[in-house]
């Protein structure tokens, strides 16, 4: 992302200096500090920013600590351009927090994780970082209150500390199917990271009974958080199960207008012989050929990630429409955003009443009626729990950061 640029270097006024400051501040550290704070951080570290762009090999101290070291630098590239000059080319990027949660959260209309996802409100709140607090928690208990073998695997944990970048890669997955094994190798390339080397006789004691540990106390404390949005995840497989297992295919037509259609089939296998440097070699390869019949198992192991990213694309082909309109340039990858920093304050104001406008409609209920009308099948009504005003969604100027 560092690398990319606006080609033309264009006029920064007041206001897009104030956004490019916010944007160095957020790639230094502060991502998840309010937008007067940020601010008020930039314009203390001027100076700071135009020493690093002026010699940032020469000058490493002050930029390769930053949380985003490349994009910070890139920044202070900007800051030094707008002071020399009053131009820059240099991008200003906004992302939206904890989207897959996010998404479900206004999907079920869930307030309680709405909040921590910053759909609702006026103060920046992380979803990651309450999690990694409650996981804190309980080592901390463990570390009191536990048996022997439970203090000293809690102790180590908290010696590597739990942070929102450990508990980020499980929240981001379960919406879209993350399991507790994934979970736990997650903890085990954390735990082997923070240690190092481990003889292999000591590896179990070391590395694979502490890892198996930490992923059920994360585990029960994610759970315990977003388990509620997390119904969107059963109710699709219930309904794909049910439509693909009546013979049907599941069909329904994305926000966008873009044709979903879930029809996978039960895989056939067969193995494959050559020579390969006078060596014989066998591969086994899966196909799912027309005649086979509908599967629902083969079906469910992608269909929350495909729904989810639906809305999710939705989204962006809405940005990217309304930003055309407005003749707006913007860069866009996912979920993050990026233009110039004289159009910051225009494309933020897009993309949060974007989001509102878009998840203000019954999307779940939406699909689940176009599904029944083609498949012919009677579904369960999707999960909604009611405790979401669906007008407060997009109000916090915080969705995106």
């Amino acid at each position: 992302k560092a690398q990319l640029s606006f080609a033309e270097q264009l006029p920064c006024d007041e206001t897009g200096f104030e956004w490019l400051l916010k944007a160095a501040a957020g790639h230094q550290g502060m991502s998840r500090d309010t937008w007067a704070n940020r601010l008020q951080w930039g314009r203390k570290n001027i100076e700071l920013m135009v020493a690093a762009a002026e010699d940032p090999l020469g000058r490493l101290e002050l930029w390769r600590g930053a949380k985003d070291p490349w994009q910070f630098l890139q920044c202070c590239y900007g800051v030094r351009d707008v002071q020399a000059t009053g131009r820059t080319g240099v991008m200003v990027r906004f992302d939206q927090t904890s989207s897959g949660c996010g998404i479900l959260s206004a999907l079920t209309r869930n307030a309680e994780v709405g909040k921590l996802c910053n759909l609702y409100g006026s103060k920046p709140y992380d979803l990651y970082s309450v999690i990694a607090e409650n996981a804190t928690a309980v080592l901390l208990h463990d570390l009191e209150l536990g048996d022997e073998g439970k203090r000293r695997m809690a102790e180590l944990w908290l010696e590597r500390g739990v942070d929102r970048k450990l508990v980020k890669g499980p929240c981001l997955k379960a919406p879209y199917g993350g399991s507790y094994m994934g979970l736990a190798d997650d903890m085990l390339e954390a735990l082997e990271k923070h240690i190092g080397y481990v003889e292999l006789e000591q590896y179990m004691y070391r590395v694979s009974i502490p890892s198996k540990y930490m992923a059920s106390v994360l585990w029960r404390e994610m759970k315990s958080v977003i388990s509620p949005v997390l119904e969107v995840k059963k109710w699709l497989r219930d309904s794909c199960k049910k439509v693909l297992n009546n013979g049907k295919p599941m069909e329904w037509t994305t926000p966008s207008g873009w044709p979903m259609r879930v029809a996978d089939r039960v895989p056939t296998k067969r193995k494959i012989e050559t020579n390969l440097y006078g060596k014989k070699v066998s591969m086994t390869i899966a196909d799912q050929p027309m005649d086979s019949p509908l599967s629902a198992a083969q079906a469910n192991k992608s269909i929350s990630a495909n729904a989810i990213h639906s809305f999710d694309a939705a989204m962006a082909q809405l940005v990217v429409y309304r930003a055309a309109k407005q003749q707006l340039p913007i860069v866009s990858n996912h979920d993050c955003f990026a233009c110039h920093p004289a159009n910051a304050g225009q494309l933020h104001e897009l993309l949060v009443w974007e989001f509102g406008q878009l998840h203000r409609r019954r999307l779940l209920e939406e699909m689940r009626e176009e599904i029944q009308e083609r498949s012919g099948v009677q579904l369960k009504a999707p999960p909604n729990h009611g405790t979401l005003d669906p007008m407060a969604i997009g109000s916090n100027p915080y969705l995106f950061s």
